[in-house]
């Protein structure tokens, strides 16, 4: 469990019973690989996690997959996690106050739109993601926080070395900023998480992640009203 040296579940190559076994933990698979070999012949091997799964608390399948990530990176993950999910609630009750108050109807337009985001995002954070940790990506060079150009394919996200030294609110905040890109949102060319969100050039506001990934990190505000 946890990692390649912790504790033997007894269910080799299948995360999912181990699962049922050690409730609200996390289970590894790991191989026995060759890391030095004299021609045909290995001469040294070592343990290597090939994949890993937080297990329900209730013993059910988790429904988060970590790959490639060292115990203290998964732990990031796991409270990331757990922030957004706490900072989402909030969120979408405020939009829906917002959509009953007096605003023009292309506001209110945008508004409904945003409402319908944060629900996907929320309803996203509870079923199966695959998280990759990409210290040595090559994506990771033009994108140091986390790139999911994946997510609409099969569901994952690599979250670099520049993630892993944000603040906690910031790593909540690039989680759902890289999630809402599954439903349509795009990244601001103009402005950055830590700006009000506005109608950038490429994108209005509603449709940019930078919107999303504010609102977490923030407070709600309503852009180009009260966002300041």
């Amino acid at each position: 469990m946890d990692s390649c040296s912790g504790k033997q579940t007894g269910y080799r190559g299948n995360l999912n019973k181990a699962c049922k076994k050690y409730p609200g933990q996390i289970v590894v698979e790991c191989v026995n690989d060759c890391v030095e070999r004299d021609f045909l012949k290995c001469k040294d091997r070592e343990w290597k996690e090939k994949k890993s799964k937080v297990c329900g608390k209730d013993g059910s399948d988790g429904k988060i997959k970590l790959t490639d990530c060292t115990p203290e990176q998964k732990k990031v993950l796991l409270d990331a996690f757990s922030l957004a999910r706490t900072k989402l609630g909030p969120l979408k009750s405020k939009l829906s106050s917002a959509l009953g108050e007096k605003h023009g109807s292309k506001t209110l337009g945008k508004l409904k739109k945003a409402e319908k985001i944060v629900s996907r995002i929320s309803s996203r954070l509870n079923s199966r993601v695959n998280l990759v940790c990409g210290t040595n990506a090559a994506g990771c060079k033009s994108t140091p926080n986390a790139h999911s150009s994946s997510w609409p394919l099969d569901s994952k996200a690599e979250f670099c070395p520049g993630f892993f030294s944000k603040s906690e609110i910031g790593q909540a905040g690039i989680l759902v900023h890289e999630i809402s890109h599954i439903f349509g949102t795009d990244d601001a060319k103009d402005f950055g998480a830590s700006s009000p969100p506005v109608d950038s050039k490429n994108k209005a506001w509603e449709d940019n992640a930078e919107t999303y990934e504010y609102w977490v990190e923030h407070g709600f505000c309503v852009p180009e009203v009260d966002c300041g």
